[in-house]
């Protein structure tokens, strides 16, 4: 058994494969488009020249399209992994890596809502009726923004800044980036809010000192939490968005709400199986194929839902 080199796979981009390469493939296109007019070596080299080039073309567009898959991901990774706050060892393969990348991807994801279904019916048997997730064509979805406490005023000048080590707990000195502000960098008394929006890792503090030398800045400040390297500060004050996107509803029959066994199954069972931001609740139907509205002295809180919301047949 014996193979043969295509001169559309020239060395440095070999892969050994029965298929025809993309360049050939298009130059076969090219050959049959032209027809008659295809003649002689100069037509021959001409279109040779332009499938290889087609050719580059197209494995580039095939490459970045894998960009978005954890198994195939190579120059985005590092990209991918800090969307993720994935930090990996310095020892990690790049297979290791994909692999903490996919796993985090996943459990972003959460469950098909097949699997929902199904692990709420092996629980509860036929006392499950329905698992309802909220209905954007039916506007269900909300959402609210409110202003931390510790946000700081509009009227300071905005500046955006990128930390460059790791920073913990104490009177700390910490180099950064300036990525957009007045002209000035950071100066004594500015409060910045470092991480942003990370509820439990999110803090203001309150420079108390800088230092710059050759381009380089350094601030001091005294920190409680603890905070990866390339993360953001900003002078401005900053929105917390709330919304029940992320919600759903396990309707039950009413005989689940008062067996705190099966009730405990049920919420297990969800903590397992949906993303770490979800939320949900147990409720039994008001009416048939409905749940809601809640009525005063009828309506469980925290159960049932304030406005009549219909379940799918």
């Amino acid at each position: 058994m014996s193979g043969q080199l295509s001169a559309f796979a020239p060395f440095g981009g070999i892969v050994f494969s029965s298929a025809p390469s993309e360049a050939s493939q298009i130059y076969d296109a090219q050959q049959t488009a032209l027809g008659p007019a295809f003649q002689g070596e100069v037509d021959s080299a001409e279109t040779y020249a332009d499938a290889m080039c087609f050719g580059v073309a197209k494995r580039q567009l095939i490459a970045a399209g894998q960009q978005d898959d954890p198994d195939n991901a190579t120059y985005l990774l590092d990209p991918l992994e800090k969307d993720y706050r994935i930090f990996p060892l310095s020892t990690a393969s790049e297979h290791d890596r994909r692999a903490t990348l996919k796993a985090a991807i996943l459990a972003r994801n959460g469950s098909y809502a097949s699997v929902v279904t199904a692990g709420l019916t092996n629980i509860l048997g036929s006392l499950f009726i329905h698992w309802r997730p909220m209905n954007y064509g039916a506007s269900e979805v909300t959402s609210n923004t409110t202003y931390p406490a510790f946000s700081p005023p509009p009227t300071v000048p905005f500046k955006l800044i990128k930390t460059l080590d790791r920073i913990f707990p104490g009177l700390r000195m910490v180099g950064y980036v300036r990525v957009q502000d007045d002209g000035n960098p950071i100066l004594i008394g500015e409060k910045i809010m470092i991480d942003a929006g990370a509820n439990g890792i999110e803090e203001a503090v309150t420079v108390i000192g800088t230092y710059a030398y050759g381009g380089l800045f350094w601030l001091f400040a005294m920190f409680v939490n603890t905070h990866e390297p390339n993360v953001y500060g900003c002078t401005s004050p900053f929105v917390r968005w709330n919304c029940n996107q992320r919600h759903s509803m396990v309707v039950v029959d009413t005989s689940v709400l008062s067996n705190p066994f099966l009730l405990n199954q049920v919420h297990e069972f969800m903590r397992k199986t949906m993303p770490v931001v979800s939320t949900w609740i147990v409720c039994n139907e008001t009416s048939a194929g409905y749940v809601g509205p809640f009525n005063v002295g009828q309506g469980l809180i925290g159960q049932t839902p304030i406005n009549n919301v219909a379940l799918p047949h």
